[in-house]
């Protein structure tokens, strides 16, 4: 009680002071003498002391003319100090002005403090410039300086600063440390943050976790995670404890899904008994998201052992993994879970969960899901609209999906070019090339240009729909306009051109590519070498074949079997022979389709030797006896008068009751004849008579029609 009394006191005499201070001052002056200056920075003082700010300005005003006092350096810095404590920067600014050339370091500090305390950063580091131009800074000064830096995200400014108090042999405090730290985290200047926690060793003051945290700020926006590692290294090193904010900072540079890293990290914070919050968890799913869905649970799990609470965030997070793993059941469990932790459902969390069956093509947890949003009195936007046709599109659901389409009319959703792919591809689909157009149409009455999935979306569905003028005009649109095309374009048009023989059209979109750039992949010339097969140009085909292989790319089985028939088609035996070989040596296995075209080849070259050794190789291979491959072999051994041959090959049908076909039966009967072999002639005009009379019973019986089809299957698997 007597120490409560004794302040009090203190308190009273303190705010009597100045009034006896400007009663001494103002006797003076009544009394015709001239003022103390050590009178008047006395009554200043005390003035200042009480808070009377307002006496204090009035008396720097009138010092000289009304109390015939000139005020000195101490004057001005009392004066600056007031009104400082009031922030009246403005003030302050005039009362350094009117010091002139007489102003000291203390002035200039007084004075950054005061704009530094009312936010006037653009006049802290104006100031600072007259500063440097007198070369009057201390480390004050520059503490100043570097914090207005900071707060208006001057890393170039900081880092000036920096050097030039390095320059004058300015020792820096912790604190102007902390300054330049934190203009580097402002401004994401991770290379130069790792510079100046280089530096550390020479300096004087010793960082502590402020310090560090900016700097792992700084790295971790800019996903700088090496950099970030060896920050909390040599803070290690230094035993400086970290905090949650320095493993929230660590997490963050490893946005890039380090998730071994990340669960390193988050043992090593366990150990170091760092507290981890809901920002650490959302943090960790978010850098994490690209990576494992066993390392989220763990994860998860890890966070209910911590009782940290989730939020929405933590749930849109892994929600955003799901979707990247396609692992919808574990998005309709997160789903019930945030239902049960009584958490608001959000826009986010819903869409995410529909975009994580969109991935799987599970459409109807999808349109569930919408229900529930639309329940739960949410307005879906047009990415919930764009995830639920996207799903039943990847669940060939086309009719739903101009359902959605339909509804997003009625809810006045913009439609986005998402939406205008999904529905493009559903009506691919349902080989409806006249709606793929009406979207397109649509889309083009918004003034809204297509970009690069969509083009591809509708150049795929009108292919699809068998509108390959209209695949072909929109690509030659495409062309002269400013959308930048992928291989992906080019071989939705090719696959058009191949399957209608237009050899002419497709070697030259394959110029195109070249000539714009793109590298045209293995999808390319096999749809290239399609279309020379099927417009009969070996010459073309085999031209485009060595291109392939003379690029390096790794040839499959289907550029092999297209080239192969070209050449067939050219009676060009010995290069498909040579395809075959070449094939095999890769190590992939010729096919039926890849042996016909050999064989179709021997039979256009008469190459009957050569066809009836690929036609005996099928039963040391593991590939099925084909009747079309003997058929073609019949035919060429006939042909050339072999029928021996003929009889053997027509044996080894007979052997898997394979139908024979009836030109190649007319050719061995032919061949029996020429070779004197009329019992052989004989026999086999008997079993094309059998043939021709159980032909004309199924057909007559479709029981027995379907059975024999049925029988064929069971031979042919």
């Amino acid at each position: 009680m007597h120490k409560t009394q004794s302040t009090g006191s203190k308190a009273r005499v303190a705010g009597k002071g100045w009034l006896a201070a400007i009663f001494t001052l103002l006797d003076s002056r009544r009394r015709a003498c001239q003022g103390d200056v050590v009178q008047l920075n006395t009554a200043l003082r005390d003035c200042r002391r009480a808070g009377r700010w307002q006496h204090v300005l009035t008396f720097l005003k009138s010092a000289a003319c009304s109390l015939g006092t000139e005020p000195d350096i101490v004057t001005h810095n009392t004066a600056l100090t007031s009104l400082g404590i009031r922030k009246l920067w403005q003030a302050s600014l005039a009362s350094l002005c009117a010091l002139g050339n007489g102003t000291d370091v203390f002035s200039f500090n007084t004075l950054l403090g005061t704009l530094d305390n009312a936010q006037q950063w653009h006049w802290v580091l104006q100031m600072f410039r007259d500063v440097r131009r007198r070369r009057m800074g201390d480390a004050v000064t520059y503490t100043s300086s570097l914090r207005a830096a900071s707060k208006r995200s001057l890393w170039a400014d900081g880092l000036d600063l920096l050097q030039d108090a390095q320059a004058t042999d300015i020792e820096l405090d912790l604190t102007a440390l902390n300054a330049v730290a934190n203009v580097f985290e402002r401004g994401s200047a991770w290379m130069q943050s790792s510079c100046l926690l280089a530096r550390l060793p020479m300096a004087t003051a010793r960082p502590d976790d402020q310090f560090y945290n900016s700097v792992l700020r700084a790295l971790g926006e800019c996903t700088r995670w090496r950099g970030a590692f060896a920050s909390f290294l040599t803070m290690d090193a230094q035993r400086i404890s970290p905090t949650t904010i320095t493993c929230n900072s660590i997490l963050q540079s490893c946005a890039d899904g380090r998730w071994p890293i990340i669960l390193v990290l988050l043992g090593s914070v366990q150990e170091a008994a760092v507290e981890a919050d809901t920002v650490t968890l959302n943090t960790a799913l978010n850098t994490g998201r690209d990576g494992s869905w066993e390392a989220m649970g763990a994860l998860l799990v890890r966070a209910r052992v911590a009782t940290l609470q989730a939020d929405a965030f933590t749930y849109s997070a892994a929600f955003r993994a799901i979707e990247n793993i396609s692992r919808w059941q574990s998005a309709l469990l997160l789903t019930t879970d945030f239902t049960v932790k009584g958490l608001r459902a959000s826009l986010i969390v819903m869409n995410s969960a529909i975009s994580a069956c969109k991935a799987a093509g599970e459409w109807e947890q999808a349109l569930r899901l919408l229900a529930d949003l639309i329940a739960q009195q949410l307005l879906p936007d047009a990415v919930t609209y764009a995830s639920a046709i996207a799903a039943c599109e990847k669940g060939s659901r086309w009719v739903l999906a101009l359902e959605l389409y339909e509804d997003m009319a009625l809810e006045r959703v913009d439609p986005d070019l998402v939406v205008f792919g999904s529905l493009v591809s559903a009506c691919g689909q349902s080989r409806n090339g006249s709606m793929v157009c009406g979207f397109l149409e649509a889309l083009a009455m918004r003034n809204v240009e297509p970009n690069l999935v969509l083009a591809n979306a509708a150049i795929t569905a009108l292919a699809r729909c068998g509108e390959w003028e209209e695949a072909s005009s929109m690509l030659a649109e495409l062309l002269h306009g400013s959308s930048r095309l992928d291989a992906i374009t080019y071989n939705a048009v090719l696959n058009g051109h191949a399957g209608r023989g237009k050899w002419s059209e497709a070697l030259d979109l394959l110029a195109e590519m070249c000539c714009r750039g793109l590298e045209a992949d293995v999808v390319s010339h096999s749809s290239a070498l399609s279309a020379c097969e099927e417009g009969l140009r070996w010459l073309q085909a085999l031209g485009s074949f060595q291109h392939l292989r003379g690029r390096g790319l790794e040839c499959g089985i289907i550029p092999h079997n297209a080239a192969i028939a070209a050449l067939a088609s050219g009676a060009r035996w010995l290069q498909g022979m040579d395809a075959m070989a070449k094939l095999q040596q890769q190590g992939n296995a010729a096919t039926e389709i890849t042996l016909n075209s050999v064989v179709s080849a021997c039979q256009r070259g008469r190459q009957w030797q050569v066809a009836l050794l690929l036609c005996k190789g099928l039963h040391a291979s593991s590939l099925r006896l084909d009747p079309a491959t003997h058929n073609a072999a019949i035919l060429v051994c006939a042909a050339c008068g072999q029928w021996l041959s003929t009889m053997d090959l027509l044996q080894d049908l007979h052997s898997v009751r394979y139908a024979i076909d009836s030109v190649a039966r007319a050719a061995a009967i032919d061949t029996c004849e020429t070779n004197l072999q009329p019992q052989n002639a004989a026999m086999l005009l008997d079993d094309m008579a059998e043939a021709a009379v159980a032909e004309i019973a199924q057909a007559c019986d479709p029981n027995s029609v379907r059975g024999t089809r049925r029988e064929k299957r069971v031979r042919s698997d």
